[in-house]
């Protein structure tokens, strides 16, 4: 009985051990776990309120930490004045939005997601140094693209005047944004294709 009894709890141990090893591998983000809370606390129109500025907040925290790692290793004066100015502004409306989401009890990420963290590696990972200057204008122009339409929805959706009117005041700053990445992603050369390695026969 005890042979039998032990045939069959070692796979599931073995089962258990596994997917606890896999979760130590991938964490949730801390982006999910605030979007967790959110949904635990609000009711439909408010859940999609916090959903909107969970996004937008995350979204902000993305470009301070790009635009940190620009400050870093960006070659070109241009590339590290976007970065400058981005920073500087991202943290200033991540500032009032975590000051307007503690007042709407909304509960907010303080770190970047997996996809953001991969996001900012592969801007690093190029053999040529020069690369990132223009990876980081063309990504810093898709960004904001996607940002503008989220804070308009933020303006228009919101069931919450007081979010409604931070994102219809934030808009034009990211139209600022958008037009400054442009500029700056016109005037840098194109990146070299990373090319496959071949092994020699």
């Amino acid at each position: 009985m005890k042979k039998i009894l032990t045939a069959l709890l070692f796979p599931a141990s073995i089962i258990w051990f596994q997917a606890c090893q896999d979760e130590t591998k991938t964490p949730k983000d801390d982006k999910k776990l605030a979007e967790e809370h959110n949904d635990a606390k609000f009711d439909a129109n408010a859940k999609r309120d916090a959903q909107i500025v969970t996004d937008a907040y995350a979204a902000s925290l993305f470009e301070i930490r790009a635009a940190d790692t620009a400050l870093k290793y960006a070659v070109n004066d241009e590339t590290k004045k976007l970065a400058e100015k981005l920073k500087a502004q991202h943290t200033k409306s991540n500032d009032e939005l975590r000051g307007l989401a503690a007042k709407k009890t909304i509960t907010l990420p303080s770190e970047l997601t997996n996809d953001q963290v991969r996001k900012i590696d592969d801007l690093i990972d190029r053999k040529d140094p020069k690369d990132f200057d223009k990876n980081y204008t063309s990504l810093m122009v898709e960004k904001h693209k996607d940002a503008i339409d989220l804070f308009e929805k933020g303006s228009k959706d919101c069931t919450d005047k007081d979010l409604r009117d931070w994102f219809t005041l934030t808009l034009p700053d990211l139209r600022q944004h958008l037009d400054m990445a442009m500029n700056a992603d016109k005037n840098m050369p194109l990146a070299k294709k990373i090319e496959p390695t071949t092994k020699k026969k």
